[in-house]
């Protein structure tokens, strides 16, 4: 597994390619929500974030597949994983979608 760090986006959006043997995905950091659009496109993004992010947000998100949990650390257990795959497979998620989690530090 080989891994390229880049500033692609702007200079506060760190990109970190890891490639595997027969492909490559990108993770990025600390990215704005005006910059989703660019990431990825609205018709295979499925975003997770949490009740607090997306009400303050919810203009952002328009147009893409939302998937929302709860606030808070204590809320991050194997039930809610398990919710969040089911919603996944309900939305049709496949190997071809983008997966983008929206939290805030």
């Amino acid at each position: 597994m080989l891994c390229k760090q880049t500033c692609r986006l702007n200079c506060s959006t760190l990109a970190q390619t890891i490639k595997f043997s027969n492909a490559s995905t990108d993770f990025y950091f600390d990215s704005s929500l005006k910059e989703l659009s660019k990431i990825a496109d609205k018709r295979s993004a499925i975003i997770i974030t949490d009740e607090n992010i997306f009400k303050a947000h919810e203009a952002k998100f328009k147009g893409f597949t939302t998937i929302v949990i709860p606030p808070g650390e204590e809320q991050k257990n194997q039930s809610l994983v398990d919710g969040i795959i089911g919603q996944l497979i309900d939305k049709k998620a496949d190997r071809k979608s983008v997966l983008i989690g929206v939290g805030a530090a």
